[in-house]
């Protein structure tokens, strides 16, 4: 969908019981999702079910969704961010295991080289991730990955802007850090 005001009229018809409208959601909506769950638990097995149950919830809860002036895309993430925490406090010890590269849809690189150069690079961000706090990982993922505002992360994690900002600037300078000493 183009805009937030296109989103959030789809999200009215949704509301009403339209499964179309609530399919277009999905549609748009799923990628974000999944990219976030996926980089969340490393697995990508565990981020398509947990992508299923995101919204298989944000469909039976549909019509209690109000809308605000936060983007409505923080709700899915929302219940995505909660779905991961549910997940990971079922399992003692979240270890993650052959990591895969995320690729964007329609995003195929042109030969095996530039893949195997970029899924190199994507284990590594992962390994530098997994470094940081939870709190960290969780903020740098939805600003950086999943491009949400402080503001929503604030909503999102009842956690104040500040300390929003704190924790990524944190979590910022540890992976600067962790960067510069492959580069030395």
């Amino acid at each position: 969908m183009d805009s937030t005001a296109d989103i959030r009229k789809v999200l009215q018809k949704a509301k009403k019981g339209d499964t179309e409208a609530f399919s277009l959601i999905y549609t748009d909506y799923y990628s974000p999702i999944y990219k976030y769950i996926y980089t969340r638990t490393g697995s990508k097995e565990q981020a398509e079910d947990l992508t299923q149950e995101v919204f298989l919830k944000a469909y039976r809860s549909i019509k209690s969704f109000r809308i605000t002036d936060a983007s409505p895309l923080a709700y899915f993430y929302t219940i995505a961010r909660n779905a991961v925490i549910d997940f990971r406090r079922k399992q003692s010890i979240v270890k993650v295991q052959n990591l895969e590269i995320i690729e964007a849809v329609g995003d195929e690189s042109p030969n095996a080289e530039d893949r195997a150069i970029r899924e190199e690079q994507w284990e590594y961000v992962q390994e530098c991730l997994q470094r940081l706090t939870e709190d960290q990982q969780e903020i740098i993922t939805l600003k950086f990955m999943s491009g949400l505002t402080n503001k929503e992360i604030s909503a999102m994690t009842g956690k104040s802007e500040m300390a929003i900002r704190q924790t990524q600037s944190r979590g910022l300078r540890t992976l600067g850090k962790l960067f510069k000493k492959i580069h030395v």
